[in-house]
């Protein structure tokens, strides 16, 4: 259970991420380049690699049919 708990936990951080850090400014890409102020224990790089994960044509497919 706890690990579950962990997990969704996990999954619910990143799609917040995704919903109010990344997909709002997806044409603005000097606000992508650091990670939120609210959020300052993200690494630089660990962010620079989330944004690009979250910019690819893959996760834009799963994401409209998701949608």
């Amino acid at each position: 259970m706890v690990l579950s708990s962990a997990g969704k936990k996990w999954k619910d951080f990143k799609s917040t991420l995704t919903r109010h850090h990344i997909l709002p400014f997806i044409n603005e890409e000097e606000k992508l380049r650091q990670p939120p102020e609210l959020y300052k224990f993200i690494e630089k790089t660990d962010w620079d690699a989330f944004v690009a994960s979250r910019l690819s044509e893959q996760f834009e497919c799963v994401h409209a049919e998701q949608a």
